[in-house]
């Protein structure tokens, strides 16, 4: 009898143990795929050459510095050529887009001094954003079009858009079709608000887009076009003001 007792006293431990393992197992699992989508907060870093990046991954860690995206000088002729003949206005200087290798005025990368930024607001979609003293404005409805340059052709600007989108009882990953959202876009934290930011593969210069569901049945899409330098300052600015 005693020997029976110590029989199932054993199996009663071993099975116990077995379903700790299968229960520590099943929880190290869900962490592991919770931690993979966690938001990420909209914060910015700001780099030795005076750009800015912001926490990624599944650790929400700061990315890395980038290279310089508008480069003056010496360096800027050795990549794109002689300088042209052209004067530009106070705080700005000739400079060279290093990924459309074209030559325009932009703010002197000297640091960043934002007391004398002016202030996007709109009442009616109910954000607000600033922006350097020396960047163009270009408004539409729905649209609106931060450049360093003048933006008489704005497909040539390099700059941050805000497009309002209305979604048509679709979600935005079917509105955005090309793009991978499960490959290329991940949760964050935008101006107070959960979104989606992501990093094409296929893109025209590095861009990145930030997607935002709005509450009237539309959805702010932000396009970053310069990705990481001045812009990422900028877009830490965005405030939902309703």
């Amino acid at each position: 009898m005693h020997k029976r007792t110590t029989i199932v006293s054993l199996a009663l431990i071993i099975a116990a143990a077995g379903g700790y393992v299968l229960y520590a197992s099943i929880i190290g699992d869900v962490t592991q795929d919770s931690g993979s989508t966690q938001a990420c907060t909209e914060e910015a870093k700001l780099c030795p050459d005076g750009s800015t990046v912001g926490r990624t991954g599944p650790n929400c860690e700061f990315a890395a510095c980038p290279s310089p995206e508008i480069i003056f000088g010496k360096k800027a002729e050795e990549l794109c050529g002689p300088q042209p003949p052209a004067e530009c206005g106070p705080g700005t200087a000739l400079g060279c887009y290093t990924k459309s290798k074209k030559w325009s005025c932009y703010p002197e990368m000297t640091g960043f001094d934002t007391s004398d930024w002016k202030t996007y607001r709109s009442e009616e979609y109910g954000f607000e954003v600033r922006y350097p003293q020396q960047w163009y404005k270009h408004e539409a409805e729905l649209f609106l079009f931060l450049t360093p340059t003048s933006p008489e052709v704005i497909t040539e600007s390099p700059g941050i858009n805000f497009v309002l989108k209305p979604l048509e009882g679709r979600t935005i990953q079917q509105s955005e079709d090309t793009i991978n959202f499960d490959r290329e876009c991940q949760p964050t934290i935008f101006g107070g608000r959960g979104a989606t930011k992501c990093h094409p593969v296929i893109s025209f210069a590095g861009e990145s887009f930030t997607f935002i569901r709005m509450s009237d049945g539309q959805y702010l899409s932000i396009g970053d076009y310069l990705t990481s330098d001045l812009s990422g300052l900028i877009l830490s600015t965005f405030k939902f003001t309703k």
